[in-house]
């Protein structure tokens, strides 16, 4: 490791060939969410850019990027629903995470700093009237949200979790959970696989600039 790796342990952040890139790291934690919320995706198309093409790091050095730090995908779920994603790592004032989901009788809208966490999430929500602004108050998240094994856990800024104690909780349990008591957890391997399947369908639909199916056999490369 050199000094310039050392004032800035991401540098590989930006080196081709070691699995990361903003669709890889950023879209695979939202395509979890998306899945688990939304249910199996049928077919995606995808857009990835370079739009930050060189580093400017602490140390004064520079360096040129070679993964991809922008986004966009069009979403089709089995069940008829269909989406957008967009995520980026150099999008100017950092805007945050968002899930926005409407239907015939509503919309919800989640807001939150960084990756979701009780102490920063917001959670709106809104009857459909068709008005032409938006309509959707803040509500409280529920309380069954913030539960680990029955128990209210709170936040703890300081606990070294990044505000995130609620949902790796959860998350164990989730484990310990399917352990005892048999079937998944909320984050098992086939879960991983089947997001993992997604992001190679998004770089498939950007190299072939067309839909990709995600039925099991379809072609990825």
């Amino acid at each position: 490791m050199n000094e310039c790796e050392d004032a800035f342990p991401y540098t590989w952040f930006g080196k081709s060939g070691l699995g990361v890139s903003v669709t890889r790291n950023q879209g695979s934690h939202m395509l979890h969410a998306l899945r688990h919320v939304f249910g199996p995706l049928q077919s995606v198309v995808g857009q990835m850019q370079t739009q930050l093409k060189t580093w400017e790091l602490p140390s004064g050095e520079t360096m040129q990027v070679e993964t991809d730090d922008t986004s966009h995908a069009l979403l089709r779920f089995a069940n008829g629903a269909m989406g957008t994603l967009t995520t980026s790592w150099t999008a100017a004032d950092c805007p945050g995470f968002s899930i926005d989901a409407f239907g015939s009788k509503g919309r919800l809208r989640l807001d939150a700093l960084r990756y979701p966490s009780i102490a920063s999430a917001k959670l709106y929500a809104g009857q459909s009237d068709y008005a032409m602004e938006p309509r959707g108050q803040e509500v409280p998240v529920p309380e069954r949200l913030c539960t680990v094994d029955g128990r209210v856990v709170a936040p703890d800024p300081a606990d070294g979790s990044g505000e995130q104690r609620v949902s790796l909780g959860r998350l164990f349990d989730g484990f310990t959970r399917a352990i005892r008591d048999g079937g998944e957890p909320p984050a098992s391997f086939a879960r991983s696989l089947e997001v993992q399947r997604i992001l190679e369908a998004l770089y498939a639909s950007h190299r072939r600039k067309a839909w990709v199916d995600l039925t099991p056999g379809a072609d990825l490369g």
